[in-house]
């Protein structure tokens, strides 16, 4: 019980965890101050400290900007007004909407993907993502396709063959022996569809790196079923513990983004660090506490750990990929939605096609003029 006693405590105390003194990165801007973060990076000073440069109101031969003669303060200069930081809770810039529909273009259709529960589709950067929630158990029941309807693999094939520049990340751990034992049939229709053609195969990026931290009986049957949690030290061992010893399953190459996500992706850690500490506190310091309610916060944290890989791979900067689809289960759908809230750019429900964006090509402008005049005519 020594290490639990350890990491409850650095939760209220100034020493560093165990998340920070694992992390490392190279780089070589300097550290900013007003960031702390789970890595050891340094990022760029104020400009005000700057080798080189001075405060503007220190300047040699120079006085403060609102005693200069003929001139006023920034903020009443005439024609120009403060700046101001833009609200933005998502870890990149908006891309223009203009770029993205050079590339993309919207559908009208009557179909529907079957055995899905919601269709969230954002615009990162000009890439175009498409998230498809399902619910892993209860979509293997046998459903009679109908003119309408297509199944999910051929949603996918369709996609593929309309743009090469495309990712497929489907929820299951890499090294997994027979996708086919998974308990989502998109998955299975997905890969073995897509086995078919090595070119196709390629492109599928498995993402679930949970069991790299859990053990696989201890998640499925206390985590995600209805066995009751033994004690205090289970709980540490089996869902506290591994996000610390394990942690080197995080790491990245920094080249590959920002500073600005990099920043964001080292918060997104320490979030997840802190919520753990928290739970931890909980169960340590309180002594009526709702199992049920600790079951769902760590549920909360290890979706969160799965989405960390969707998003190193999605945040990716000169990248030739344009679009990614990602197959997962509703309620990773709905995280990775908050987190990109300002970015969302189409949405449905139960597998409804019509309004989600595709890549643009000479077929897919025939077919949507043919998809339009057989929406059009349903509705009479």
């Amino acid at each position: 019980m020594e290490s639990l006693k350890n990491i409850s405590q650095s939760s209220s105390s100034k020493k560093k965890s165990p998340l920070t003194l694992k992390r490392k990165r190279k780089s070589s801007s300097p550290k900013r101050k007003s960031s702390p973060s789970p890595s050891k990076r340094k990022v760029s000073s104020s400009p005000s400290k700057r080798k080189g440069s001075s405060s503007p109101s220190k300047r040699k031969g120079s006085s403060s900007p609102s005693k200069r003669k003929g001139s006023s303060s920034p903020s009443k200069r005439k024609g120009s007004s403060p700046k101001r930081k833009r609200k933005n809770s998502s870890p990149i810039k908006l891309s223009s909407k203009k770029n993205f529909e050079e590339q993309f273009m919207v559908i009208k259709t009557y179909k529907k993907i079957l055995n899905v529960k919601c269709i969230t589709q954002i615009n990162l950067e000009g890439k175009l993502i498409t998230i498809i929630g399902e619910t892993h158990l209860l979509n293997s029941t046998k459903v009679i396709p109908t003119t309408n309807n297509i199944t999910i693999d051929e949603f996918i094939l369709e996609r593929i063959k309309n743009n090469d520049n495309i990712k497929i990340m489907l929820e299951y751990i890499p090294e997994i022996e027979d996708v086919n034992n998974i308990q989502s049939k998109n998955i299975n229709l997905i890969y073995n569809t897509l086995l078919k053609d090595k070119k196709h195969v390629s492109k599928i990026i498995p993402f679930d790196k949970r069991l790299y931290f859990l053990n696989y009986e201890t998640y499925r049957d206390y985590l995600l079923g209805s066995k009751e949690f033994e004690n205090i030290k289970f709980i540490f061992d089996g869902f506290i513990e591994p996000f610390y010893k394990y942690f080197s399953y995080f790491n990245f190459d920094s080249n590959s983004y920002t500073e600005k996500k990099i920043d964001f992706l080292n918060e997104y850690l320490k979030s997840i660090d802190n919520n753990l500490k928290h739970i931890l506190d909980i169960i340590i310091n309180t002594q009526k506490y709702n199992m049920i309610e600790i079951k769902s916060k760590l549920l909360t944290e290890w979706v969160k750990v799965c989405d960390f890989f969707v998003l190193i791979e999605i945040l990716k900067e000169k990248d030739k990929i344009s679009e990614y689809i990602i197959l997962i289960g509703d309620r990773h759908r709905q995280h990775l939605e908050d987190i990109f809230k300002n970015e969302i750019i189409a949405k449905t429900n139960n597998g409804n096609l019509s309004g989600l964006y595709y890549h643009k090509n000479k077929t897919y402008e025939e077919l949507n003029e043919i998809a339009l005049s057989h929406f059009l005519n349903s509705k009479k």
